[in-house]
């Protein structure tokens, strides 16, 4: 083949090279974005089985199986660009750097043993063929349609090993600031603060739940049913955390575990996924055998792989595009450096922010923005907060900014009960803002306690959002209690 220059620092082999990389990464994209819809929509319709089941033994479930239903395939869609961006970016990347290497036998090689790996962390996750057939089909087809292409460096050893440097340094600062809350302060001060940031959180609070539903043991805020056909109560045995037992024949097919009586020991399975013997129906005993069919552990680590690589990635996704259209070395070289250093300096620098003690000087102002989050960051770990804060902490809960009401009622839920928080508290319940919501209703319920419940019982079962629903029940559990649709008011 003839080799064309474009530009004169990039050497490409081939014809219609551009469209034939970007037509090669938009079908791997697409090739993925279905195969974590199809996950992702039976995860749902398992769901909403689930939930009927649930329903049917007079049990609570949350969120419905009728607000489950009625969300339809879109919302399932929206969903799965969750693992898209997290997952989707991870993969483009790496496919990008295969296009510098020459040979093409080499390169069968890297994917070959970059696919095996990948296959290797999901061996034992439920959807193991399934990823198994994506990964070999993608990889095949990015290797077919990019045969014979090749770009080609012509940068200096100290350009090269500078570029390299920002690349490394990213991802270093991202583990850096994920343990001084880089990804809690970024919310906070960079998205609630823009009318776009605040689009990205209210995508990524609504989308979440079903998204992390298929990373989640099969416990908690999504509850696990169980049938033993030994039980002959009308009303299901509720195990704690979540976890529901019961006789009825109706249920079977529907539960994610059957328990069998077998002698002086009992079998505990997950239909399709094995079995354990246990001794007794011990609570601590069932909640760890459930934690041994945790089903998608290998796409929990890569997931975890790609959320720490994500800015990484995209600043090497800008890197390649502006590598393939700019003709310039040094404008390519200016823009590229620019924006790796401009994402290191804010991830160094949102993770430095509000740190530090809180003087009284601070305490005193008016203007509670200056100081508000450091106050929070500071306070939100204690158990109990002095009643000399709470002025402060009440200013937060009236601000107009929806970073500053969202801790302002979590810290509220840390001071003891008096009609002046929980008032504050129940009127936050009602915040356009879900974050506020949530928040606000956790803290009512901690320091109110079942005399929460007619005030939460609203928010638990009309609230619009499925992660304001999930919160609160989530609350009820921690506490060791859950409400009774059969008694309501009541708690087990």
């Amino acid at each position: 083949m003839a080799g064309l220059i474009v530009p004169p620092f990039i050497v490409i082999m081939g014809r219609g090279t551009r469209f034939k990389i970007i037509w090669s990464l938009f079908l791997i994209l697409f090739l993925w974005n279905s195969y974590f819809f199809n996950l992702l929509r039976y995860e749902h319709s398992r769901m909403v089985i689930k939930q009927r089941a649930l329903e049917n033994i007079k049990a609570i479930a949350i969120p419905g199986s009728v607000f489950l239903k009625n969300l339809g395939g879109l919302y399932i869609w929206k969903s799965s660009i969750f693992y898209l961006g997290v997952f989707g970016i991870l993969i483009i990347s790496f496919l990008t750097l295969c296009l510098f290497i020459r040979s093409m036998i080499s390169r069968g090689i890297v994917l070959l043993i970059f696919s095996g790996s990948l296959i290797y962390i999901m061996r034992r996750d439920a959807n193991f063929l399934s990823f198994t057939s994506v990964t070999i089909l993608s990889f095949l087809c990015f290797y077919l349609i990019t045969f014979g292409i090749h770009l080609k460096f012509k940068f200096s050893l100290k350009e090269t090993a500078f570029i390299s440097l920002i690349f490394i340094l990213i991802v270093g600062a991202l583990v850096w600031g994920a343990k001084r809350r880089f990804f809690l302060k970024t919310r906070d001060v960079i998205l609630f603060n823009t009318s776009i940031g605040r689009s990205i959180i209210n995508f990524y609070y609504t989308y979440s739940p079903l998204a992390t539903a298929i990373i989640t043991p099969k416990k908690g805020i999504y509850e696990a049913l169980i049938y033993y056909d030994a039980l002959k109560m009308g009303i299901p045995l509720y195990l704690g955390d979540g976890i529901f037992v019961s006789g009825i024949p109706k249920i079977k097919n529907s539960a994610d575990f059957i328990l069998k009586k077998r002698g002086s020991y009992f079998m505990f399975e997950s239909p399709g996924y094995g079995k354990v013997k246990i001794k007794s129906i011990n609570p601590k005993e069932i909640q760890s055998s459930i934690k041994k069919f945790f089903h998608h552990r290998g796409l929990l680590k890569i997931c975890r792989v790609g959320l720490y690589s994500f800015l990484a990635g995209i600043f090497f996704l800008i890197f390649f595009l502006t590598y393939i259209f700019v003709s310039d070395k040094r404008v390519f070289y200016m823009i590229s450096s620019g924006i790796g250093i401009i994402i290191l300096i804010t991830i160094v620098g949102v993770s430095l922010m509000a740190r530090g003690p809180i003087n009284k000087i601070d305490m005193n102002r008016e203007d509670i923005k200056s100081f508000g989050l450091a106050l929070s960051y500071n306070l939100m770990d204690r158990e109990k907060i002095n009643e000399s804060y709470l002025p402060v902490i009440e200013k937060m809960a009236y601000s107009s900014s929806p970073a500053l009401r969202y801790w302002g009622a979590y810290l509220l839920g840390k001071f003891s009960e008096n009609d002046k928080i929980v008032k504050i508290l129940k009127s936050l319940i009602k915040d356009k803002c879900l974050n506020v919501r949530y928040s606000s209703a956790v803290s009512l319920f901690k320091i109110s306690g079942q005399k929460a419940f007619k005030s939460l019982v609203q928010l638990l079962f009309r609230d619009p959002s499925w992660y304001v629903r999930c919160k609160i029940f989530q609350a009820f559990l921690k506490a060791g209690m859950i409400p009774s649709p059969v008694m309501p008011g009541a708690f087990h």
